[in-house]
């Protein structure tokens, strides 16, 4: 993110409502394993929960990655939204790590469904700074629609830089976080 790297940047620098970033497509089917890391650059920490990104579907399942009110990042499986104001029910979320704004950080949320863990990790560190324990709940839990950056409302709106976000159908190992690190693809030798 700072000198040789040609990675484009997305700016939420505006809260204007319709100024999300969307993807076309559902990026990863977020009930099996996946990986979901990006670069942030927050502005400040705000007052109120921010999610940087989010996906969500027809069914109830979501995959949320947000900035905290008290500085720490959350990486969160569960139920979408239920109103406006970004209330959620039954999520499940993993918090830790801590917000530096106007720094960049590689965040990075693993969901292993197979030993049942959220895991966030911060940087290229193998050490998660926080686990949790996490099990699937009933209903359509793909979050099958597109992964939004910024979403609104206005008021709780991610306001800073993101780049280099990376969805990885399945767990990603160490060798795959530093590549991810130094901005190369997971799976390159």
């Amino acid at each position: 993110p700072d000198f040789p790297f040609t990675s484009p940047v997305l700016s939420t620098n505006v809260a204007t409502a319709g100024y999300e970033i969307t993807s076309l497509g559902a990026p990863v089917d977020a009930s099996q394993s996946f990986t979901f890391s990006l670069w942030v650059k927050p502005a400040h920490i705000a007052s109120t929960s921010q999610v940087v990104a989010i996906q969500s579907g027809q069914g109830v399942g979501t995959m949320q990655l947000q900035i905290t009110s008290t500085g720490k990042y959350a990486f969160c499986l569960g139920d979408r939204y239920v109103n406006m104001s970004n209330t959620a029910r039954d999520n499940n979320c993993v918090a830790g790590g801590t917000v530096t704004p106007g720094s960049w950080q590689m965040v990075t949320g693993i969901w292993d469904g197979t030993n049942h863990q959220l895991r966030l990790h911060i940087g290229n560190s193998t050490t998660p700074v926080a686990v949790n324990g996490h099990v699937n709940g009933s209903g359509d839990r793909t979050a099958n629609g597109g992964l939004m950056f910024a979403p609104g409302p206005d008021s709780l709106r991610f306001i800073g830089l993101i780049t280099n976000p990376v969805v990885v159908p399945g767990v990603i190992n160490h060798a795959q976080l530093e590549r991810l690190t130094a901005f190369e693809l997971p799976f390159t030798d």
